[in-house]
């Protein structure tokens, strides 16, 4: 079962809460969701400065990869090396808002693939 997030209302959700999973990354930030609440359009896309739960996200991501639950995991977070617990640890320490940067430092550090240059669409 994907990892499935509540997407706060906003511009990009036509100022709907929406249940969706993430599909895709990319290197400038955007994001393209599945919607799984029945609502249209099925597939939208965040950008950087859009909304996203990244707390939420986050722990159920950390479940995914204790449980090493490949298949839940949006391939641009599926890890390439094990993260240690200490890292886990300190992740719950860090406020929403710098997420992004820890996860980019991870990646940069070979714990995830790069990301690609732009979304498939």
């Amino acid at each position: 079962m994907p990892i499935l997030i509540e997407i706060p209302e906003q511009k990009a959700t036509s100022f709907q809460k929406r249940q969706a999973v993430l599909l895709e990354c990319d290197k400038n930030g955007y994001m393209k969701l599945e919607g799984k609440d029945a609502l249209r359009p099925s597939v939208f896309f965040l950008s950087a400065e859009d909304q996203f739960p990244w707390k939420s996200f986050l722990e159920k991501l950390k479940v995914a990869w204790f449980r090493s639950a490949n298949q839940e995991i949006p391939r641009a977070f599926q890890l390439q090396k094990r993260i240690t617990d200490d890292i886990l640890t300190e992740m719950d320490r860090i406020e929403e808002k710098d997420i992004p940067k820890v996860l980019a430092a991870l990646r940069k550090n070979g714990f995830f693939k790069p990301l690609p240059n732009r979304i498939k669409l």
